[in-house]
């Protein structure tokens, strides 16, 4: 949560919302009696968007497991010019392997 805030008071908004609530707690500089009212709806708008972006983040994850489980041909150099082909996930390619892509297949 706290990487979250940080990025939440990036928004100008949102800075300027709580400059304002920290206004509003001074009681000679506030027109509410020292009580900072604008807090609720900033900590709202918050709590709100600290949930858009979890909710967003588990798909992501999600997405990246299926992904990374996804079958691919592996091609490996053999003695002379011939290559084998073995099927292994898509997290267990490396830098350097070689993959056959067939014709109108996703990659």
């Amino acid at each position: 949560i706290p990487k979250n805030l940080m990025e939440q008071f990036m928004k100008p908004a949102n800075c300027y919302f709580a400059f304002l609530g920290a206004l509003q707690a001074i009681p000679e500089t506030s027109t509410t009696g020292g009580i900072p009212v604008i807090v609720v709806p900033l900590v709202t708008i918050l709590i709100l968007n600290a949930i858009k972006d979890g909710v967003e983040d588990y798909r992501r994850h999600k997405s990246d497991r299926m992904e990374n489980e996804r079958a691919t041909l592996l091609a490996k150099r053999a003695e002379g010019n011939s290559a084998n082909t073995k099927v292994k996930r898509w997290c267990d390619v490396q830098v350097g392997n070689m993959i056959v892509v067939k014709k109108d297949e996703y990659v």
